[in-house]
């Protein structure tokens, strides 16, 4: 879907900065849908053609039925290490999925992003389950704590949050007149660095939730500083536009009151 095309997009930009070309990036990215692997040919939306797989690809996978490539198609061929999932359906990332991924990679990486939780591609505790333990998750939905084989593993909720309300504020600081691919790139670079080397090791991929303010006061720098760099935002040091940021950040204070007719 147009979630999907969106992430797709934004990876695209994101392999650049890593010295790839737009179609060696592309040749990274295996989109499917409900019927199966997007290739040239079969019938896509306009925004899904950009990213369709060239049919000659196919010529040596091994598939379950030649009529439709399915996701354990592609992840078994195609050596698939990183699942990201904007389906809403609920179960898509099911256990033959999950040990196929697993077989790819000591340490894959699983988005089940859809949300509520009953339409997440799949739980915490089958991901670990399917992995042995191994995978990096993070879901759309929040889910508790799991005891894996290797410890209690914290869940990361992919959510909104992290991203939305720092670039609507480094956008209204910058007085950029547009909010461009690059400025998402920044933000989610921002959100990365906020988790240390510790966490990752345990399996964390976000921030605390109880630091969500300092997140979008870094991701409001990260989206303004990238606007000034590309001359779309108001020029100021970077200490200038971090003071500037705080300053704007309204803080909730709530007063401690007592019903005037109380003892």
């Amino acid at each position: 879907g147009q979630a999907g095309y969106g992430i797709s997009s934004t990876l695209i930009q994101a392999l650049r900065e890593e010295g790839l070309s737009t179609e060696e990036a592309k040749q990274l990215i295996y989109p499917v849908d409900k019927d199966g692997l997007i290739v040239e040919g079969i019938s896509a939306d306009e925004y899904q053609q950009p990213f369709a797989r060239v049919r000659e690809i196919l010529s040596d996978w091994k598939l379950q039925d030649a009529k439709r490539v399915t996701l354990l198609d592609t992840v078994a061929n195609a050596h698939i290490t990183v699942l990201i999932g904007v389906s809403g359906m609920g179960g898509a990332f099911d256990d033959e999925v999950l040990k196929q991924l697993a077989k790819n990679s000591e340490r894959p990486v699983i988005l089940a992003l859809s949300n509520p939780t009953h339409k997440s591609e799949c739980t915490p505790e089958q991901a670990f389950k399917a992995t042995e333990g191994r995978c990096f998750i993070a879901t759309g939905s929040p889910f508790p704590p799991v005891e894996t084989q290797n410890g209690m593993r914290v869940i990361s909720q992919c959510n909104n949050m992290y991203v939305f309300p720092g670039v609507g504020l480094g956008a209204m600081i910058s007085m950029t007149p547009k909010i461009t691919d690059q400025m998402f790139i920044r933000a989610a670079k921002a959100v990365a660095s906020m988790v240390d080397s510790k966490a990752i090791a345990q399996g964390v991929l976000l921030p605390d939730i109880k630091d969500i303010r300092k997140v979008s006061e870094n991701v409001a720098y990260a989206v303004a500083m990238e606007a000034r760099d590309s001359v779309l935002g108001v020029r100021l040091y970077d200490g200038e536009m971090r003071t500037v940021i705080k300053n704007s950040m309204w803080e909730p204070r709530y007063l401690p009151y007592r019903y005037a007719g109380a003892e």
